[in-house]
């Protein structure tokens, strides 16, 4: 794989949003230019995002052009992961969630993410809407309209979770290079905790990369935390060993990799 032009971009620190403990987190993002703006109009350029997931195949984690280690000091909790759409299989109780959304009449869409440019405002109300809900403390509510907008357009795919009236229950943002793919956010109503909308969320991307041929998802990382330690409930779940892509086990993987040994096998230098 070729992640020619990779260099260190800069580096963030705040509180961490999944403890509460007090730790401090500091993402340090590599790309090929600035992740905060680019000069786009429709989508982002082919060679950024081609590059981003050169460096989600080395266990980095996807951000909007560029993709994140983490450099977090005395924490290494965070285990980068995907899933093998090839090997993944619906359990009963996933059944039972994509059931039950249908049963209470919800409907998955799949969108470019240009022909829906008129919902970002509303959307963006649903993710601040979310974000006060579940993560109150989370950097991320300094995000504003223009920086969700940008973010969304940014993506290849936007999946929509509506009712047959257009009422909004929860977005995806999806992209994708060739035979991969990554869900870099998920967002739903808070209010409608009896619908499941985060798994719904995942499960339909999930059957739409295995309809697409796609088979491989990359989700982001777990750890121990209440906010992703559901993730390692999917089967096909896969992590970065430091070197390979392996079979994901909770008991073993307990570390995430050493994001220093690995951003040293590319030229990524700090400026």
């Amino acid at each position: 794989m070729s992640i020619s032009g990779t260099k260190f971009l800069l580096s963030e620190s705040f509180p961490c949003g999944y403890y509460e403990d007090g730790r401090m987190a500091t993402i340090d993002y590599y790309g090929q230019g600035q992740p905060a703006r680019y000069p786009f109009e429709k989508k982002v350029l082919g060679e950024i995002r081609k590059n981003r997931f050169s460096l989600m195949q080395r266990g980095l984690i996807g951000s909007i052009f560029s993709a994140t280690a983490n450099d977090c000091i005395g924490c290494n909790a965070c285990v980068p992961v995907r899933i093998n759409t090839l090997n993944f299989n619906q359990t009963t109780r996933q059944t039972r969630v994509l059931q039950n959304f249908r049963d209470h009449n919800g409907e998955a869409i799949w969108a470019e993410p240009d022909d829906a440019k008129a919902l970002i405002p509303d959307l963006y109300k649903l993710y601040k809407k979310y974000l006060a809900a579940r993560f109150p403390k989370s950097h991320m509510n300094d995000t504003d309209l223009e920086d969700l907008g940008l973010t969304i357009l940014s993506k290849s795919q936007l999946l929509l979770l509506t009712t047959p009236d257009n009422d909004l229950l929860g977005f995806t943002q999806v992209d994708r290079e060739g035979a991969q793919a990554s869900l870099d956010y998920i967002v739903y109503d808070p209010d409608k905790a009896d619908l499941y909308l985060g798994s719904v969320s995942f499960l339909e991307s999930i059957a739409w990369a295995q309809e697409n041929f796609i088979p491989y998802i990359y989700i982001g990382s777990t750890n121990d935390s209440r906010a992703l330690k559901y993730k390692r409930y999917y089967s096909g779940l896969e992590t970065f060993d430091g070197e390979n892509w392996v079979p994901y086990n909770p008991k073993q993987h307990t570390q995430g990799p050493d994001y220093d040994s690995i951003v040293q096998q590319f030229p990524a230098q700090r400026l």
